[in-house]
């Protein structure tokens, strides 16, 4: 019997120590043997349940490695996202910056040309009133055609 007891103590510091698969020798229909009997399940099923939680972890590593990878896309993706928006709003910034220079250089075009219809009216002003000085003095003819001819000139070149 202390013999029998031996080695089911022998069994249960192999277990201890690690040895989860180590068989229990010990066999009987007395007390001894089922104890030895009902060790060697609870000892089958701490195994069987180690194992399942080896299998768990690994498969727990494995999720969690894909969610780390699927995380450090997200980033990427979200890092390349705001240097796209950045570059969209500088564009816009650009277009609408070229937008305000045209409309400026617009603005002054119609200025200028408006100064071109000014003077030109001007011109013809005094044009005219040197033709009306010619004819009150009636001097020479040809000096009058020319005068009377610029403002007539004046006048059609400020309508184009």
């Amino acid at each position: 019997m202390k013999k029998r007891v031996d080695e089911l103590l022998a069994t249960v510091d192999s277990v201890a120590q690690g040895k989860l698969l180590c068989p229990v020798t010990v066999k009987g229909d007395d007390a001894i043997g089922l104890i030895g009997q009902r060790l060697e399940k609870v000892f089958k099923q701490f195994a069987e349940s180690m194992s399942s939680i080896s299998r768990s972890a690994s498969t727990l590593s494995s999720v969690s490695t894909s969610l780390s990878n699927a995380s450090e896309s997200i980033a990427t993706n979200a890092q390349h996202n705001s240097s796209q928006s950045i570059q969209v709003s500088q564009s816009s910034e650009d277009i609408s910056s070229g937008v305000r220079n045209v409309a400026v250089a617009i603005q002054e075009m119609s200025e200028t040309a408006n100064d071109i219809a000014a003077n030109t009216r001007n011109a013809t002003k005094v044009a005219q009133e040197a033709a009306d000085v010619a004819q009150s003095t009636n001097r020479s003819r040809p000096f009058k055609a020319i005068v009377v001819v610029l403002p007539n000139q004046l006048q059609k070149y400020a309508q184009r």
